[in-house]
């Protein structure tokens, strides 16, 4: 069962465990990812763009469970790597990159 230190990662809790449920990861991981990110972005707000990361994927890839199937496998345009290891890893821009081509923007 993972350990939560609220004072330490300054996140909102329940929706850090509803993302975390979504991306059928474990919270302690995805609060590791929290506790790696910049002072330039609280942990909140880290939650929060990976709560709007999953409403996007889920949109584009055609509801939760395609989500959960497609953050688990391999990945080409990702070198090779599982989408959900870029979460884990606190590197959600990559995320919300790919987020966006699916949605067919134009990115930088």
């Amino acid at each position: 069962m993972p350990v939560h230190h609220p004072e330490r990662t300054n996140v909102d809790i329940a929706l850090l465990r509803r993302v975390a449920s979504s991306f059928n990861v474990d919270e302690g991981l995805l609060e590791k990812a929290v506790q790696q990110q910049t002072v330039s972005e609280s942990g909140d707000a880290f939650i929060r763009r990976a709560d709007r990361l999953r409403r996007g994927l889920e949109k584009e890839l055609g509801g939760n469970d395609a989500v959960r199937v497609w953050l688990k496998a391999e990945n080409r345009g990702l070198k090779g790597k599982r989408p959900v290891e870029f979460l884990e890893e606190g590197q959600i821009d990559v995320l919300e990159r790919v987020q966006q081509a699916l949605h067919g923007l134009q990115f930088s």
